[in-house]
């Protein structure tokens, strides 16, 4: 797998403990802040550094509802150089709506990707970079994928299949398409690498509608909008 930075998901986690024969750890954290929050043994979810930082979830600069998807904005609350108030990191997450069963205080962060690698579908239905991690790691003859939204409701897939595996491409794309559950056009294609971007990351989707993220929520058909995940 190919952190690098960016997001691990729920499955790459699980195969990351099997691999290591060890416990995953994961901390969130920026360039700009440091460490932000961090999980603790019973690992569901991020436990935010209450006393060093204010983090809120929007949409259209609004607060959402705990349990929501939005833009991950972060307050420093000891920078007294250079304080950061609202900064927007460019992720997306949700705060738990629950306390973490491990009985310390304070809220959860969930993060699940970049808000550049989030799909908005013209009926509104929402899929970040996680939920197409752990549908792709969960086919089997997957090794690695890149996913790009060439335009609205129009995506092309590129699948790199396990090492001596024969890869059913038909059947991959008919999982997704289940998956989606949105009249969408996907292209699929297997090749033997997928290139990292010029600064070393590896981006598993880009996608062409993640304004559309605040326009969905700022619309009429808010209450429609469907959250997919495994």
């Amino acid at each position: 797998f190919k952190p690098m930075g960016g997001s691990v998901s729920q499955s790459m986690r699980k195969q990351l403990a099997l691999g290591f024969t060890g416990v995953y750890r994961e901390d969130y954290g920026t360039a700009e802040f440091g460490d932000i929050a961090c999980d603790c043994e019973r690992g569901n979810g991020l436990h935010i550094h209450e006393d060093l930082f204010v983090v809120e979830i929007t949409r259209a600069g609004n607060a959402v509802p705990d349990g929501e998807l939005g833009r991950i904005l972060i307050t420093d609350l000891t920078n007294a150089a250079m304080p950061f108030i609202r900064y927007e990191v460019g992720d997306v997450g949700r705060i738990s709506p629950t306390a973490c069963t491990c009985g310390r205080p304070g809220r959860m962060l969930t993060v699940e990707g970049r808000v550049v690698d989030t799909i908005v579908s013209n009926s509104g239905s929402v899929w970040t970079n996680d939920n197409f991690m752990d549908f792709f790691y969960s086919q089997p003859g997957v090794d690695d994928f890149q996913l790009k939204e060439t335009e609205a409701g129009v995506l092309s897939l590129s699948v790199v299949p396990t090492l001596g595996t024969v890869l059913q491409l038909e059947g991959l794309v008919a999982a997704l398409r289940e998956f989606l559950d949105e009249p969408i056009e996907i292209t699929a294609r297997i090749t033997a690498r997928i290139p990292s971007e010029s600064s070393g990351k590896f981006r598993f989707v880009q996608s062409s509608s993640f304004h559309r993220l605040d326009e969905v929520y700022g619309s009429k058909r808010t209450a429609a909008v469907a959250v997919h995940s495994l």
